[in-house]
C-alpha cells in the first residue's frame, strides 16, 4: 500500500527530526562550527543576505564585510 502525501510528510519530518536536521540548521544560522574539516563556520546565508541583516561569528558581523566585498567585485566586473 502507497503513503499518502501527508504520511510521506510525517515519515520526512520523523526522519529530519531523527536526524538532527533542525538543530544543525538553527547551528549553521548560528555561526557554529559545522565545517569540521577547515575549523570554520558554514554561513552561506550570511552570502545571501542583505546588508541590514547580521550574523555573528565570534562575536562579529559578517555580513557588512562580504556585502562591501560583493559590491566591489560586482563594480570591478561591469568595468570589464
Amino acid at each position: 500500500m502507497l503513503l499518502s502525501r501527508s504520511d510521506r510528510d510525517c515519515v520526512r519530518f520523523d526522519l529530519a527530526e531523527e536526524a538532527g536536521v533542525l538543530n544543525k540548521i538553527k547551528a549553521l544560522r548560528e555561526g557554529a562550527l559545522l565545517n569540521v574539516t577547515e575549523r570554520r563556520p558554514v554561513l552561506h546565508v550570511a552570502l545571501r543576505s542583505s546588508p541590514d541583516q547580521q550574523y555573528l561569528v565570534d562575536g562579529k558581523d559578517v555580513v557588512r564585510p562580504l556585502s562591501r566585498d560583493i559590491a566591489t567585485e560586482l563594480a570591478i566586473t561591469a568595468g570589464s
